[in-house]
């Protein structure tokens, strides 16, 4: 049974009916999902004009338990995935809890569509957005449907972290470097895009994948070893870069969004990287120009 939805228009739902800990007998082998949980929504597109949807799951609490969400059509009366204009990264990482994706992308023609959510969580909103497909005459166009995509991949990918950061039911714990990783690829650069486009006029659509990856970076640093007023990141070897690019994106969220400064995180960078680059008057050359 599905329930009708519209394109464009946010959808609270719950998976209120699941167990929110596994059963004893599941707990013995850490590798059971909470039975139940998956929730069906249909919806019709007229227009005859393809358009690029994104579906985006929304959390109330954030709690390493992955969700997915997909799209289907009927094909001689069985569920088939819809797969055009799928995003790229869908596909499994290595060791990930479940196949599974916070965000997903299609491009979408006239018929009937029917979006498989699997949530398993007491609250949660599905959201969709749709744009034009490319390629685009207007680049305000492209920027918008890059920025809007892109921060969306990013946060998605910490629903599901890669390397047992995802766990399978809530009975069970993974590491600190797991649940304080700040990928590169799925947090620095989602939020660089975003808030260079921020700082030239653009407003961010996506505001709870923003405030995820923002998150990300004010609760990775600690104290280090032996010099308490200065704080590193330990999950990543170049740490002197990530630090100082974490601090100067924070500083434009605070100054393009939020209006609050947080200056006792930007005294530990700077003291960490004082201490890095103490006694260095020169910086090596880089090893990829000649």
């Amino acid at each position: 049974m599905s329930t009708a939805m519209r394109v464009t228009t946010t959808h609270l739902a719950s998976s209120a009916t699941i167990r929110r800990t596994p059963t004893r007998q599941a707990t013995r082998t850490m590798h059971t999902l909470p039975d139940g949980g998956v929730d069906w929504f249909k919806f019709n597109y007229e227009q005859d004009k393809p358009s690029l949807v994104h579906f985006e799951i929304d959390l109330l609490e954030r709690d390493n338990i992955p969700v997915d969400v997909s799209v289907f059509t009927i094909i001689n009366n069985q569920a088939v995935p819809y797969e055009k204009g799928i995003d790229p990264v869908t596909p499994p990482h290595e060791v990930q809890a479940l196949p599974g994706n916070k965000f997903t992308t299609r491009v979408i023609t006239k018929g009937t569509y029917y979006v498989r959510v699997e949530a398993r969580h007491p609250a949660y909103q599905l959201r969709t957005y749709i744009y034009d497909v490319a390629p685009y005459n207007d680049p305000r166009q492209a920027i918008r449907a890059g920025m809007d995509y892109i921060v969306s991949a990013g946060d998605s990918w910490h629903a599901n972290t890669p390397r047992h950061g995802g766990l399978v039911n809530r009975v069970s714990s993974n590491s600190n470097e797991t649940m304080s990783c700040v990928a590169c690829h799925a947090t620095h650069f989602p939020l660089r895009a975003e808030l260079t486009a921020k700082q030239n006029g653009y407003e961010i659509n996506k505001r709870a994948a923003v405030q995820f990856l923002t998150e990300r970076f004010y609760n990775s640093p600690r104290p280090f070893y032996g010099y308490p007023e200065a704080s590193w990141t330990r999950v990543i070897s170049a740490s002197a870069n990530v630090m100082s690019r974490m601090a100067g994106l924070l500083n434009i969220y605070e100054n393009e969004v939020t209006g609050e400064k947080h200056t006792e995180y930007l005294k530990g960078v700077v003291n960490y990287l004082k201490l890095y680059y103490k006694g260095r008057t020169v910086l090596p050359r880089c090893k990829s120009k000649p």
